[in-house]
């Protein structure tokens, strides 16, 4: 049987990883004991491969460790967290009703600002929005996609996205450990 995930050194990875030590909350918690309690009865079942086990590892590590970084940019610049966001844009709907669709469009106004998808990936420091686009951290993940869709063509024809498209906020509650997105 594969070694069963174990949330407190999920923890420790992130920090050591990003050699930074403190969350801003523990808010995070509920949701990863919840989620690794689950994933290790999956495992104790055998239904996961190693790989598999190794890319939600992965995964957990990923949304630890931006988590740790966001807390500590935060600290850095607290100011961030008094601008003032005027009149938000919700877009919400279950999966495969057109939400992305409309997220992609309420964002082609150029009087909004939209998450970008590698931001969620990359969150800090911030981009600006003169370079959105051309930021290295979005060249990178352009390149990431566009070797990933060569491997894999077919991922194209499923689901178009794009490094530098809208993306949901599910990816971002996955910093929390409370979206549907982990589970998947």
């Amino acid at each position: 049987m594969a070694q069963q995930l174990v949330a407190e050194a999920l923890v420790e990875q992130a920090m050591t990883q990003t050699g930074i030590d403190a969350f801003d909350n523990d808010s995070y918690r509920e949701g990863l004991d919840v989620f690794v309690n689950d994933f290790n009865k999956g495992i104790a079942k055998g239904i996961y491969t190693e790989g598999g086990i190794q890319r939600v590892i992965h995964d957990c590590v990923h949304y630890l460790g931006n988590r740790l970084r966001v807390t500590n940019y935060l600290s850095y610049e607290p100011q961030l967290l008094q601008r003032k966001i005027e009149r938000p844009v919700f877009v919400m709907g279950i999966p495969r009703t057109g939400t992305t669709l409309l997220s992609n469009l309420l964002a082609a106004d150029p009087a909004r600002r939209s998450p970008l998808e590698w931001e969620i990936d990359e969150p800090v420091p911030p981009a600006t929005t003169e370079t959105l686009k051309t930021d290295t951290r979005a060249l990178a993940k352009i390149q990431q996609h566009k070797q990933m869709l060569e491997a894999h063509p077919e991922m194209g024809k499923i689901y178009r996205s794009s490094p530098i498209y809208p993306h949901e906020c599910v990816w971002y509650l996955a910093h929390d450990f409370k979206t549907l997105m982990i589970e998947s």
